[in-house]
């Protein structure tokens, strides 16, 4: 855990005691962005990566240049990490898969929206319930 946080790859703190402390958010995405990590190193072509992900090879394209997936090698047939690759995808597919949505924050990890699901839930509610009384 001591490493991930060495790398910048989560936030967290070392506390008085000595334990490591980490935000429940970030102890998610360590384990999510961890099932991937027998990927790691191993390299993918932009091509073979939309095929294989269904995702638009300029998102890839994005998401590389904003550093949430590693370049392996640049120029023409460039190759991404494959560990980044699918990480990235798996986020993606959980938040809905829809272009021009948010689906990370500055730091490469999933967005999480400032408003809660409960809130969403309730404006959702007004919005039909206004509506309803406009007709």
């Amino acid at each position: 855990m001591l490493s991930l946080v060495d790398s910048g790859r989560i936030k967290g703190a070392v506390l008085p005691n000595g334990e490591i402390g980490v935000s429940e958010p970030e102890l998610e995405q360590v384990v999510a962005r961890e099932q991937f990590e027998h990927l790691r190193g191993q390299a993918i072509t932009i091509k073979d990566a939309s095929e294989k992900f269904g995702i638009d090879s300029e998102t890839l394209r994005k998401w590389s240049k904003r550093g949430y997936i590693q370049v392996v090698r640049e120029g023409y047939g460039a190759e991404f990490d494959l560990a980044d690759v699918a990480y990235c995808a798996a986020v993606y597919k959980a938040q809905g898969g829809m272009r021009g949505k948010r689906i990370f924050d500055q730091e490469g990890q999933p967005y999480q929206p400032k408003k809660s699901q409960w809130a969403e839930y309730q404006r959702e509610r007004r919005k039909k319930k206004k509506a309803k009384s406009v007709h």
